[in-house]
């Protein structure tokens, strides 16, 4: 009994040598070069890593720093994301065999630009879509880009709208988990966006998106839920500069379902603006709506086909259609 307890113990302490051995054993860093041209040939981008180190707890590969470069079709000074740390869960299986998977990628921080061009194409519409871009090898192999898992965690997003003509704005602190994302497929998305404030201050999205690219390039459909809680209008002015009229505020609440298919979009929820200020005059009362909307985003029309707005005791029903592509809007029934 007590030699088996002593094979056993032999044997506990060499698998743990050999666990803590791996890193060391396993040089991950001589597979950069193929995994940086993989990706360039599937994200039809520029791709550029640091260097690879495999980490234990949780298996994973780390990586020191990413870029990926913007699509010649759109022009700007900056890349369209950057990274200065990315773990990809990779099988010790692909490692061993020399051609790693990896199936979920991690990135801390990341800045992302996104850009709509003044066509209304997006930028991240033409990802893994089989254009491969200056300097991107090419094995005549396929170049459908996949990925079981992406999260990105208190990421900064720039989104200039050349269509628009709207200036570069950047909105700091976001999370974002996509699921099951391949082109021409509908995957997950569950983003949260954090706003600076005393309340939650938290605006949050869970549903599905895509196909990206083709006809929908312009406006990829999104179905899902959008959850506002305690996000005042000052936060957003501060991550958004100009976008809230000065001397205005107020903490929305609300909860909102949306529907999109090409340049139509379907919005209905509930919200409540608690403790408001408009243009400096501040009301006794909550301001609460619901609404059933439906926006044509070419035409600019909205199409209010029931709601109302409660102030204290007095309650205004609507309905009509707004034109929202001039200024001042208009709304003609």
């Amino acid at each position: 009994m007590r030699r088996s307890l002593i094979v056993v113990a032999a044997i506990v302490v060499l698998a743990i040598i050999g666990v803590l051995a791996l890193p060391a054993l396993l040089n991950v860093n001589k597979y950069k070069p193929r995994i940086q041209a993989e990706l360039q040939k599937k994200l039809g981008r520029p791709v550029t890593l640091g260097e690879l180190h495999l980490r234990l707890f949780p298996f994973s590969i780390k990586v020191d720093g990413l870029t990926i470069g913007e699509s010649p079709a759109f022009q700007s000074s900056h890349p369209f994301a950057t990274a200065s740390e990315v773990y990809a869960s990779a099988s010790l299986l692909s490692l061993l065999h020399g051609a790693p998977a990896v199936n979920e990628l991690t990135l801390d921080q990341p800045k992302i630009e996104l850009i709509r061009n003044a066509a209304g194409a997006w930028n991240f519409a033409s990802l893994g879509g089989g254009t491969p871009a200056a300097g991107a090898t090419s094995s005549g192999q396929g170049t459908e880009f996949t990925l079981q898992d992406l999260k990105i965690n208190d990421g900064q997003v720039a989104v200039t709208d050349q269509r628009t003509k709207q200036p570069r704005s950047v909105y700091n602190h976001i999370d974002l988990k996509l699921n099951g994302f391949a082109p021409g497929k509908q995957f997950d998305v569950d983003l949260t966006a954090h706003f600076p404030g005393p309340g939650k201050e938290t605006l949050a999205f869970a549903g599905k998106a895509g196909p990206l690219g083709g006809a929908n390039s312009d406006a990829p459909p999104v179905n899902g839920h959008l959850s506002v809680q305690e996000v005042s209008l000052a936060g957003v002015n501060s991550v958004s500069a100009g976008a809230i009229p000065p001397n205005t505020d107020a903490v929305l609440t609300g909860d909102a379902n949306i529907t999109s298919a090409n340049q139509d979009l379907a919005v209905k929820g509930n919200l409540k603006l608690a403790n408001p200020v408009i243009k400096g005059a501040k009301l006794s009362n909550p301001i609460e709506t619901q609404y059933d909307l439906a926006l044509n985003r070419k035409q600019d029309i909205v199409q209010v086909r029931s709601g109302f707005v409660k102030i204290g005791p007095t309650a205004v029903n609507l309905s009509g259609d707004v034109n929202s592509g001039v200024t001042p809007s208009q709304m003609f029934g």
